[in-house]
């Protein structure tokens, strides 16, 4: 969890942190690959482009949604918490290539699902990582 709450500090709260992405519930894109430099992660993979979002649970759930997606393409958005726990995935392999919207909430919140929601997920902690990934080509068969 310290190592989670480092990288989430350097990313998303110390503006004068050169690994400072942006704020918390937005999506933060990367249009380069990741170097030696970037030190705030263990290890990021060094060829695939990234996009984030850091949600912040503690008031209210988040909502994102994916669009369609090519069939042939893979396409993933990891859902971690602080521990650094896998608790749920969004893509190609396991909800499908179809567009849709899903819910985090944070291990508090009780409440209605909106009409709408595809899937919902729940984090154990108030804050999460989201991770988006996509395949820059598709597959030949």
């Amino acid at each position: 969890m310290i190592a989670a709450y480092k990288a989430m500090y350097q990313f998303n709260i110390d503006k004068t942190s050169p690994q400072y992405r942006g704020p918390f519930n937005q999506v933060m894109s990367d249009s380069r690959v990741s170097t030696p430099k970037d030190t705030a992660v263990v290890t990021p993979n060094s060829d695939t482009p990234y996009s984030m979002l850091q949600a912040d649970l503690r008031a209210e759930p988040i909502v994102f949604c994916v669009p369609d997606v090519e069939k042939d393409r893979y396409y993933s958005v990891q859902l971690t918490d602080m521990y650094t726990f896998n608790y749920g995935y969004v893509g190609s392999r396991t909800t499908g290539n179809n567009g849709g919207c899903y819910m985090v909430t944070g291990p508090d919140w009780k409440g209605v699902t909106p009409p709408g929601i595809s899937g919902v997920f729940n984090s154990e902690t108030q804050f999460s990582l989201l991770i988006y990934r996509t395949n820059s080509s598709t597959r030949r068969t």
